[in-house]
This record gives C-alpha cells, structure tokens and sequence, in this order.
C-alpha cells in the first residue's frame, strides 16, 4: 500500500495536517528539539503511541485548531510531542537533522 503525506482526520475530534516547515534534530546527548523557523523547542516528553490511519505517511504533522501541538507518525503509531521553549547549546553538538519521513522512522526518548 501506498503511503501518503497529507491531511488526516484521526478521530472525529482530532484532524492532523502535514508540517513541512518543522524540522526534529538530535545533539550528542540524545535529547530532540523541534525547528519551526525562529521557534526552537526541546522535546520533554513524547506520549504513548495511537494507532495511524492505513497509509499515512511518517513525518512531523500538527492539529489543525491548534497549530503548537506537533505529533510525529512513525513506525509505532502516531506520538503526541510536548515541547517547551528551548535554545540548542553548543556543547551538546554536533547536531544532526532526524530523517522523520523515511519508512523505518521511530522516534523515542533519550
């Protein structure tokens, strides 16, 4: 089956959308921050796994009522994000950019 990268409605309160503009990166120490422009996020916390939708696509999606709640789809399922204002330190570098819509895509926490 043929996945999609596109809008889906999850349950009848929750519809996700694609986020192309966000971007996950890791440090040294493992810890992930959410890239959305000028916003940086550090990721506190990821949530139990829902089940996706046959055929959605992995990748970085967010609600569309409220555009700050980020979800990543990967191979678990769909993972609610909470995210907290943050700066990237040097320290903690070098940084790599997380390849979030490739199949075998699994996101956890450090």
């Amino acid at each position: 089956m043929r996945t999609q990268y596109r809008t889906r409605r999850i349950t009848p309160g929750l519809l996700l959308a694609p986020t192309a503009g966000q971007m996950l990166i890791a440090g040294r120490d493992g810890h992930h921050y959410l890239i959305d422009g000028p916003r940086t996020e550090l990721v506190t916390r990821i949530h139990p796994p829902l089940p996706k939708p046959m055929g959605m696509g992995n990748g970085l999606y967010h609600e569309t009522d409220r555009p700050n709640t980020t979800w990543a789809c990967d191979m678990d399922g769909l993972k609610q994000l909470d995210t907290a204002p943050a700066s990237p330190l040097e320290k903690d570098g070098p940084w790599r950019r997380i390849a979030t819509r490739i199949p075998d895509f699994r996101l956890a926490m450090p």
